[in-house]
């Protein structure tokens, strides 16, 4: 995991950083120099004759400078802009890898997903930073604050110091609170947006307008909203005044030391260049409110991170066994394994055993909602066993890296990813480029024909995200999908409903150059199309999450069991389909 360390983050870009922790004291100091320069400017006016003025320079030069400091808060910012670029980069890098480490399963943990977009939608580094430059700043300016209101009169540090205390145990309450709120309705914003999402999203043009349903996606989205704008009201309404309530509050302490200072002037227990430096500038001490800043950016930093600290829980360590872990796998098996969801009751796999070795052709084949996807998702580590063993080599399945499982596994699932990259990015998911044996699979397959159609060739840009980008038939795309499977050398390959978007006489071809390309390899085909079955070496049916029958094509057909009864009514189908096309 990346270092969280922010200044060491910064690299070269930290003298910014540095730089503007200097200015910071110098902002900081602003408001309290300026009430100094005030009083010194008028009392030394006050204490002149007609004929001395020439003395004045150096107060008036004084007091012009306290009202040009302020002009720092310039450069802070432009140095702001250069760090928050830098840590906007790294901050985004450093979720980015932290979410590709999540396993698999987390994903469909609602509570995960929001902590996803909770720090997806949050920089913690730029708040840290935003903190310090605030303590350095707001720091400052307290003490020498505090310096000139005890010179004046210590009661008036008094009646600040007894209200901040309460306050920010107040504020630090409300931010707490605030968080939490805007946390749990972030679901329902995420429900809300995703029906008016569909109307912008390519993918579902077609089937919006065909079935006329813009118009209930806008009226859905428009009483959700409703719903959403409500509880958003109610937050703003029940934290916002408060804060309101508190920042305004200050008025009344702030009125309360003005009376003070008048007092203290007219019993001339101050001097005018002092009652006029402070009452011209009492409004800018303000110590409730640079607190309150505090404590409420503190508030959301602490959150954050614990946020991050849940997330980095939740993640499984890439696996770095030190010894050596052969690539090239001859054996799988699974031994009394048994699935369920963390919240479910209910088993989606019930203690399945089968093995099965190199050269083998496996198809696993089963009723929709059976298990076999579930299977093929246990296999891959995607899902970890409620109990039992799955192992490769004799190994177990957990102690094989996600680097080793990568080059392990070749894998085409049936809802497949359809990249809006280049044809090349598309197969090989990484910058490399094509070598020797690369082109022959794609001529295999006939992408290189594909590409020949396209002035950039296999830098073609996919999809319809981008303007210079084309979109692929079903069967064009589903080739692409099988060539990412095939390139490399693994040791398992896995083709998930593998042609299901492609003609029967294409099938039939992709599915014999499949079985070709694979021949000395152990290879599992998850499918609906039984009469492919034939061409396997091992049947695996799965049926009310178990599995119910084990065998070769002709074994299964001769016990007359689940798969045959499944064989037998998707063969009666496709007779009635060509008697009626008859």
């Amino acid at each position: 995991m990346k270092n969280t360390n922010v200044i060491k983050i910064l690299g070269k870009k930290k003298k910014f950083y540095y730089i503007n922790c200097i200015l910071s004291i110098v902002y900081g100091s602003c408001a309290p120099f300026s009430i100094l320069a005030t009083s010194y400017f008028v009392n030394s006016l006050s204490q002149i004759n007609d004929n001395e003025l020439f003395n004045m320079i150096v107060p008036a030069i004084i007091l012009i400078v306290s009202y040009l400091l302020p002009i720092v808060d310039i450069f802070i910012d432009y140095n702001n802009n250069i760090i928050n670029n830098q840590l906007d980069i790294e901050w985004n890098t450093y979720v980015s890898e932290m979410i590709s480490k999540i396993p698999y399963s987390e994903y469909e943990n609602q509570e995960t997903y929001d902590k996803i977009k909770q720090i997806s939608e949050n920089n913690l580094y730029i708040k840290k930073i935003t903190f310090a430059q605030l303590i350095i700043s707001s720091v400052t300016n307290i003490l020498l604050f505090a310096y000139i209101l005890v010179k004046a009169s210590i009661i008036l540090l008094i009646s600040l110091m007894i209200v901040t205390p309460f306050v920010g145990f107040f504020i630090s309450k409300l931010a707490k609170n605030r968080y939490k709120a805007n946390y749990e309705i972030n679901l329902n914003r995420r429900k809300t947006y995703y029906k008016s999402s569909l109307l912008r999203d390519y993918t579902f043009a077609k089937e919006v307008r065909i079935n006329n349903s813009a118009s209930y996606m806008v009226k859905d989205w428009e009483n959700n909203q409703k719903v959403l704008d409500k509880k958003n009201l109610n937050i703003k309404m029940k934290y916002g005044l408060l804060s309101k309530f508190i920042s305004n509050f200050e008025y009344f302490i702030v009125l309360a030391n003005l009376i003070i200072i008048l007092v203290l002037f007219l019993n001339e227990y101050i001097s005018i260049g002092l009652f006029i430096g402070l009452s011209t500038n009492i409004f800018s001490i303000k110590f409730l409110t640079k607190f309150s800043r505090i404590v409420d950016l503190n508030k959301n930093i602490k959150l954050l991170n614990s946020t991050c600290c849940s997330m980095k829980d939740i993640i499984k360590n890439d696996n770095q066994n030190p010894v050596s872990i052969s690539k090239s796998i001859k054996k799988i098996e699974f031994k009394n394994v048994y699935f369920k969801y963390p919240k479910s009751t209910e088993y989606v796999l019930n203690d399945v055993s089968f093995s099965c070795s190199l050269h083998e052709k496996i198809a696993i084949v089963g009723e929709n909602g059976a298990g076999k996807t579930t299977l093929i998702k246990l296999l891959l580590g995607l899902y970890e066993p409620t109990s039992g063993h799955i192992l490769l080599d004799d190994i177990d399945i957990s102690q094989y890296s996600n680097e080793d499982k990568a080059a392990i596994f070749g894998v085409s699932f049936q809802d497949y990813g359809k990249f809006s990259m280049s044809i090349r990015e598309n197969i090989m998911m990484n910058d490399k480029m094509f070598n020797e044996n690369d082109f022959e699979i794609l001529k295999y397959l006939g992408i290189d024909i594909i590409a020949q159609n396209f002035e950039k060739g296999t830098e073609t840009i996919l999809g319809k995200n981008f303007g210079e980008s084309v979109e692929l038939s079903g069967g064009q795309w589903q080739n692409i999908a099988i060539a990412r499977t095939l390139i490399g050398k693994k040791s398992v390959y896995i083709f998930d409903e593998p042609t299901a978007q492609m003609d029967p006489l294409r099938e039939i071809e992709i599915f014999q150059k499949i079985i070709t390309k694979t021949f000395d390899k152990i290879s599992i085909f998850v499918t609906h199309r039984l009469g492919f079955t034939k061409n396997v070496d091992k049947i695996l049916m799965i049926k009310n999450n178990s599995l119910c029958e084990v065998g070769s094509f002709d074994e299964l057909i001769r016990i007359k069991g689940d798969f045959f009864r499944l064989y037998e009514s998707q063969k009666n189908l496709y007779v009635q389909e060509n008697v009626n096309d008859e």
